[in-house]
């Protein structure tokens, strides 16, 4: 559920941002905590749009 929106978001963040690798790596970071707290405090997986 969420790899495709990482994904997309990672070809954004280096295509259309131009960010360093990096930077990338720490929003990529970022996001997939959120993820996985999102994942634990709902007892399982949250759906994108519910965010």
């Amino acid at each position: 559920m969420w790899q495709a929106f990482i994904k997309g978001f990672k070809a954004y963040l280096q295509l259309e941002r131009n960010l360093s690798e990096n930077t990338v790596d720490a929003y990529l970071h970022d996001v997939s905590m959120l993820a996985d707290f999102l994942q634990s405090a709902n007892g399982g997986p949250t759906a994108l749009g519910e965010v």
